[in-house]
């Protein structure tokens, strides 16, 4: 090619790259005509989608031009906007208005994302605390936690690192922390499943953690309860994350289920909620099974959800979102004190504010058998055309009083009735509507729905008690490596702290009484000391490593009854080796 072509050849490449550049001006205001932050995608028959996301009212995007439909929205409390457009080779300028639907602050409930990594992998588009507050509130947030890896080095930050990110990102609208995902421990070498079946003890998020210098492998080391434990005494809480969760990586079995999680409720390092909220409908219909199961069994613990995801993934935040309800302003604290009350809300998209007598989730009532008023107040998931369903009353994991609401195709919708008790029973409300997220349709068909679960309310009839951690009691024999019995001394460790201690005779042989969570460090001289888990070094172990599986079950109380019978009689033989 000639100089002269291939100077022509570009500058028609350059001249037409121009001519097909396109702009798009929006401006987005409430009723009132305040600025209001909003997320806009711009969506082509091809399916492909652009997202932009806006904290003060005012975008300028660059896309292609061409037929499209642009979709505005501001999380769920606002209706979202569509609209087809013709972009042009030029600008195009469209002013919206978002109308409210409900306003959850003033009702005094705060929506948040609690599972939200700044940067997964290590190939994922380079983000910071700064995109976080955007995005969040763009995606109608009220605060957002952010996970690691919190910057590109992917390094393990002081507390004191993160709290002034944190509290450089916060803004008026969106309250900025961080937190991790912890216990977040695997088996075997977090591969993803590449070199064999891979296994997991389960994974965690916390709220209200104030001191991570411990380090990441102990947050990432299994079994979880130590970790769970040492959470728990900073005054945190920890929520089972994708607590069922599975796939298949070259034909190898991958889990991120919470095979622990039996074992941790039984041994009283028991995680304060559970994401039903997070993935595929499959799996949140398994996650909510879960729930109800540990519900039935008489532990209160409150229903979330959250997305999972990174903050350069694009597909924003939020689209599982927890509901906490906070007095006054918040804090880390209160958010924390809320999971604990069981005062959650978990939706993908409608609305719900479930009381009774005035009080809200996580109440408890006496089960005496008097009546009590419900009143209940259900909103559908906000894109254009999505209506209500049903409203479903769920008492003791059963479906027990519905409202069939299809035909009539609302978007907001209030009823009442009176419930009473004589003996142990939970309520739940749920709130389906119909779903016309793309994304959902695409990926699960025209009969997925959008749902929205209010934490229960709790009747207790005189003398109910939560259940209580199950100790153990263990046999254990001490010997040489000849077989000969040895005398030891044994300390009872528990949350790295010594509980109690024994002495065993010439025999070898004791029997010890001790917390589930103990480990057990046996000393003899001449031997090297030997330390062994409850967990771990005995059949307890075995048993749990493929809860989620066919069996053991998550959803039947038997697993767990199973669990408190063998740490009745647990065994263990500790061979020393000399120095």
């Amino acid at each position: 090619m000639s100089a002269r072509l291939l100077l022509t050849f570009l500058l028609f490449t350059a001249m037409t790259s121009c001519a097909q550049a396109a702009v798009v001006d929006l401006s987005v205001t409430d009723e009132t005509g305040s600025p209001l932050a909003f997320r806009a995608e711009i969506w082509r028959d091809t399916g492909r989608v652009e997202r932009f996301w806006s904290d003060d009212g005012t975008l300028r995007l660059t896309t292609t031009p061409g037929p499209a439909v642009l979709l505005v929205r501001h999380g769920i409390d606002f209706d979202a906007v569509e609209m087809p457009v013709d972009i042009p080779a030029g600008t195009l300028s469209r002013k919206i208005t978002l109308r409210r639907r409900f306003d959850a602050r003033a009702m005094g409930w705060w929506s948040g994302e609690n599972h939200m990594h700044v940067l997964h992998g290590r190939k994922d588009p380079p983000a910071t605390f700064t995109d976080g507050a955007r995005i969040a509130a763009a995606d109608g947030l009220d605060y957002i936690q952010l996970a690691d890896a919190w910057e590109p080095t992917f390094s393990w930050l002081s507390a004191e690192q993160l709290n002034r990110m944190s509290a450089a990102a916060t803004t008026s609208r969106v309250v900025v922390g961080w937190n991790i995902e912890g216990p977040k421990c695997y088996m075997s070498e977090d591969d993803g499943g590449e070199k064999g079946n891979l296994h997991c003890f389960g994974h965690g998020w916390t709220m209200a953690l104030k001191d991570i210098s411990r380090g990441w492998a102990f947050f990432h080391t299994g079994p979880n309860y130590p970790i769970i434990q040492e959470i728990r005494r900073q005054g945190a809480v920890v929520v089972c994350a994708h607590p069922v969760r599975f796939w298949f990586n070259k034909g190898n079995f991958v889990s991120n289920m919470a095979s622990e999680l039996p074992f941790d409720f039984v041994a009283g390092a028991a995680y304060d909620a559970i994401d039903i909220l997070n993935d595929s409908p499959k799996l949140f219909l398994d996650s909510e099974r879960l729930w109800w199961n540990l519900l039935n069994m008489g532990y209160k613990v409150a229903g979330t959800g959250n997305s999972d995801g990174n903050l350069g993934g694009g597909r924003g935040v939020g689209r599982y979102r927890t509901y906490l309800r906070i007095d006054g302003p918040f804090t880390w604290e209160k958010g924390a004190q809320a999971i604990r009350d069981g005062a959650c809300i978990a939706t993908s998209g409608p609305f719900v504010q479930f009381d009774v007598d005035g009080r809200t989730c996580g109440a408890e009532f006496p089960a005496d058998g008097a009546a009590r008023q419900a009143r209940i107040r259900a909103w559908s998931s906000p894109l254009p055309g999505e209506t209500l369903l049903a409203v479903q009353i769920v008492r003791n994991g059963e479906i027990v009083h519905a409202w069939d609401l299809r035909r009539q195709r609302l978007r907001e919708w209030s009823g009442s009735l009176e419930l009473s008790d004589t003996e142990y029973a939970w309520y739940v409300v749920r709130v389906l509507s119909t779903c016309a997220d793309r994304v959902s349709l695409r990926m699960w068909g025209p009969h997925v729905y959008e749902l929205a679960v209010a934490s229960p309310v709790y009747f207790l009839p005189a003398g109910f008690q939560r259940p209580r951690p199950t100790p153990a009691t263990v046999t254990l024999t001490v010997r040489d490596q000849e077989g000969r019995p040895l005398p030891a001394a044994v300390k009872v460790l528990d949350a790295g702290s010594e509980i109690a201690a024994a002495q065993i005779g010439a025999d070898g042989h004791t029997v010890l009484k001790v917390p589930a969570t103990a480990m057990l460090v046996i000393s003899s001289p001449g031997y090297a000391d030997m330390r062994r888990s409850l967990y771990m070094d005995t059949e307890i172990f075995d048993y749990c490593r493929n809860v989620g599986g066919c069996y053991p079950s998550f959803y039947t109380p038997e697993t767990f009854r199973n669990l408190a019978a063998m740490l009745g009689r647990l065994k263990l033989v500790v061979t020393m080796t000399r120095q």
